[in-house]
């Protein structure tokens, strides 16, 4: 009878909310404090963290209810052993939307042998097994969750995991990003191929193959390197016929790292040198094909690179020790060589590399190297004459050209000589004429004056005769003139 009442009966709503704040605060009744209703208990301290659901929490943290083993294909710790990992993960994530799983719904549902046990075992390769913790990601995520993929190895790998277990939004993630990254930097396709190799995608590697086939550079790659015959002939089908020698450059440094202890090495041997894909052989790499033709039998490689190797005559007669004339040493050679002696007692032998080209040290039949030298001296005479025979031509075309220069000065000032002397004689033809004409004019002037002078004396004696008085005056000025005169 000592505990509060359950509920005040103020007369407004204020003065209830008031009642009810006064009434949890802690006061004496009847000499007894009241309990503390805010306390809860030792539930505060054991409350689970506020983190949202994740595989990367501790099992008893996250109350996980399933494991999934991935077990490395092909790898091992040094105990014989694959390596595994383990993921508690929890069901209602791997069946349930949005980034469900059809593998795991399906195993769940229908209550296979694997659900009693509460653990699903995967065998993956290296690739999905590092990518294995992103897909996780994804299924744990919200509806906007996308994938974090950076490079092409994990893209082909999140395909096929997703593709395996069932997970569309992942599949079409990886499709998406692997599609963008092809579009925007075409150098990556070789690592697709290699990759999707590893998997057997057919429809990336058909991708990657078209794309690594119209990029004939590529092949320039290390990473094509270590596919397989079947994945480089793929992509070598699809290369445009190659003038350059840039593809016989990388087929010599495919097949000389293969080596001949491939079933398959002479049969991609053989169709890696076809001539309609490799139209010419660069000099560089026809030691080595060289080689693979004689080791396999290929006369038409033979002879091409033969013809190769003869065209650069300077080398092979200015260097002896090229790699074409390696001698083969003798069983006494090799008997004292310091590569076959025992070694010193307290050394350690170290492990002898694999060697990039298998056919490096192979040498060539002394047929083979006469058969070469033959065709560079033939060359080197072709040479020569064809120098000589352009050289001679082109003096016969400088005697000519000046024959031709002096003939044509010669013509060009005897023209000029003619061409002057003609209008000399024009000149003074024509000064000649001038002068005559002015003298004409000259006389006829003198002569239209001798006439008016002549004119002038007729018309005063008339005058004068007709008049006295004139006659008179005239008398006396002719006087007047003759004394002047005198």
């Amino acid at each position: 009878h000592n505990c509060l009442p359950l509920a005040p009966s103020p007369a407004t709503a204020a003065d209830s909310a008031d009642h009810l704040v006064d009434a949890c605060r802690p006061r004496r009744i009847m000499g007894v404090t009241t309990v503390d209703l805010d306390d809860f208990g030792t539930w505060e301290q054991e409350r689970c963290a506020t983190s949202p659901l994740s595989w990367r929490l501790p099992a008893s943290e996250s109350l996980a209810d399933w494991k999934i083993v991935v077990k490395v294909e092909g790898e091992d710790n040094g105990t014989g052993s694959q390596q595994t990992k383990t993921y508690d993960v929890h069901r209602c994530q791997l069946a349930v939307p949005p980034h469900e799983s059809n593998y795991f719904a399906a195993l769940f549902r229908n209550s296979f042998n694997e659900s009693t046990v509460r653990e699903t075992k995967l065998q993956v390769k290296a690739s999905a097994a590092e990518a294995f913790p992103l897909l996780l990601d994804f299924v744990y995520g919200d509806e906007d969750y996308e994938l974090e993929i950076t490079s092409a190895p994990q893209a082909v790998a999140l395909r096929w995991l997703s593709n395996y277990l069932g997970i569309r939004d992942a599949f079409e993630g990886a499709n998406q990003w692997s599609k963008n990254e092809l579009e925007q930097c075409p150098k990556s396709a070789p690592h697709f191929l290699r990759e999707a190799g590893l998997y057997g995608d057919e429809k990336m590697i058909d991708i990657a193959a078209k794309i690594c086939g119209r990029r004939s550079l590529d092949f320039e790659a290390e990473v094509l390197q270590p596919l397989p015959p079947s994945l480089f002939r793929r992509a070598f089908d699809h290369c445009e016929p190659c003038k350059e020698g840039t593809l016989s450059r990388a087929v010599a440094k495919y097949l000389g790292a293969r080596g001949d202890g491939d079933l398959e090495a002479r049969d991609s041997a053989r169709e890696l040198t076809r001539q309609e894909k490799l139209q010419r052989i660069s000099p560089e790499a026809a030691p080595t094909l060289l080689k693979i033709a004689l080791h396999f039998d290929l006369p038409d490689v033979e002879a091409r690179c033969v013809e190769t190797a003869s065209e650069s005559w300077q080398g092979l007669l200015t260097e002896p020790n090229c790699q074409l004339f390696q001698r083969q040493p003798s069983p006494s050679e090799q008997s004292h060589s310091p590569a076959s002696s025992n070694p010193e007692p307290g050394t350690k032998k170290r492990p002898r590399e694999a060697p990039q080209n298998h056919f490096a040290d192979t040498p060539i039949p002394e047929a083979v190297q006469i058969r070469i030298l033959h065709d560079a001296l033939r060359n080197a005479t072709s040479k020569h004459d064809l120098l000589d025979k352009c050289l001679r031509s082109e003096n016969t075309w400088l005697h000519k050209s000046l024959h031709e220069a002096r003939s044509e000065h010669e013509t060009r000032t005897r023209n000029t000589r003619y061409e002057h002397e003609q209008q000399m004689r024009k000149t003074r033809t024509e000064h000649e004429q001038q002068m005559r004409n002015e003298r004409t004019e000259v006389a006829r002037i003198k002569a239209e004056l001798e006439q008016a002078k002549e004119k002038a004396i007729r018309l005063r004696a008339s005058f004068l005769c007709h008049s006295p008085r004139s006659l008179s005056l005239g008398l006396r000025s002719s006087k007047g003139s003759n004394s002047s005169s005198c």
